[in-house]
């Protein structure tokens, strides 16, 4: 069965009544169908000893072969408080020296790095929610952190760490911008009095003194970074808390099927996810046109094209190739395809020159 259908399978269910409940009816199933067999310990083994002394035990464990585990999963009831067992399984995980480790209620599932430094939220890397998210971000979500080939590869991880940077960097920026407009507005700098000098004389023809401009923005430093970063779009960032779980069951979303195919200017490509049609199209046009990209996206249509220079302030970034764009990737699957044919369309090119097959 396709990932899509087993999630959407899934979120029809009840809330199971306990642990190996939930780890039978809701979390198997899902590793089952992104390569992880339950029958198979030489991939899936269960109650996996860990531990300095291998005294504890984590409920499942994704093995490598010849490698041993590169994940750990811990499963709890749906109505698990998660944050009360985050630093067991982290210890657990470094232990192991494994790529990734999971808690989950099944519902919610929060994935870690577990080798990182810091904090256990600043080694939180992804949030994901059957009850919440569409099935086609969890379909890509989950084939890139959990999937067998992924994770064998090391491809979660660095995947991963490139997520996680982004969050942290971006966060840090959250915390920084207040401090420096703060500053700026109780010891107002000369190009911040001029600009404001400036706007009020080109507004009513009067032109204020540098002393009334300094007092008036000293005067704002609370009222104006409060009405400022109330007004400010916020970034996505990661809830520390968890949703009550209801004992019924989510309301089903209908996950449009990926392609298997992708025509473009008349070749075929294989894909296996709707992420990869857009992240195949942009980096099939910046092969072709790496010196019109700046100007292409960089244009009034291209600002639409969620393509940007950077990555921190991207929920889901994947980078153009080799290039300094990256794609923002967290979308449904009618949005990629449409930011896809956006993208040619801004370098000449027709809707029908890209073509989506389903076998």
């Amino acid at each position: 069965m396709p990932l899509v259908d087993e999630i959407e399978r899934v979120r029809g269910l009840a809330t199971p009544p306990n642990e190996e409940a939930t780890k039978f009816q809701l979390v198997l199933p899902i590793l089952r169908e992104l390569g992880w067999d339950a029958f198979d310990q030489s991939r899936v083994t269960p109650e996996y000893p860990v531990g300095t002394k291998k005294s504890g035990k984590v409920d499942l464990a994704l093995m490598a072969p010849r490698r041993g585990p590169v994940a750990l999963i811990e499963v709890k009831t749906a109505d698990a408080r998660l944050d009360d067992h985050v630093d067991q399984v982290l210890g657990y995980a470094f232990n192991e020296g494994v790529d990734i480790c999971v808690l989950t209620t099944g519902w919610e599932w929060w994935l870690y790095l577990p080798r990182e430094k810091g904090r256990p939220q600043e080694r939180r890397f992804a949030e994901l929610s059957l009850k919440r998210d569409s099935s086609d971000q969890l379909v890509d979500d989950f084939s890139t952190y959990l999937g067998y080939t992924a994770l064998l590869e090391h491809k979660s991880e660095r995947h991963a760490r490139q997520v996680l940077a982004a969050r942290l960097d971006s966060e840090r920026l959250e915390s920084e911008l207040p401090r420096v407009w703060g500053s700026m507005l109780s010891s107002p700098p000369h190009e911040l009095i001029e600009l404001l000098e400036g706007r009020v004389f080109n507004s009513v023809r009067l032109r204020p003194s540098r002393e009334q401009v300094a007092d008036f923005l000293r005067a704002q430093t609370g009222s104006v970074v409060e009405a400022g970063l109330a007004a400010m779009p916020s970034t996505p960032r990661q809830s520390g808390g968890q949703p009550q779980p209801s004992t019924k069951g989510p309301k089903k979303k209908k996950a449009a099927v990926p392609p298997t195919t992708l025509r473009l200017w008349g070749r075929h490509y294989p894909v296996e996810r709707w992420v990869d049609v857009f992240v195949f199209v942009a980096e099939a046009l910046y092969e072709l046109h790496a010196d019109r990209f700046p100007d292409a996206v960089g244009s009034p249509a291209g600002r639409r094209s969620y393509v940007e220079t950077t990555q921190y302030s991207l929920r889901a970034p994947r980078r153009v190739a080799d290039s300094g764009y990256w794609l923002e990737c967290h979308a449904s699957a009618s949005d990629l395809k449409r930011r896809a044919a956006r993208l040619l369309a801004l370098f000449g090119y027709d809707q029908t020159d890209m073509e989506l097959i389903f076998e």
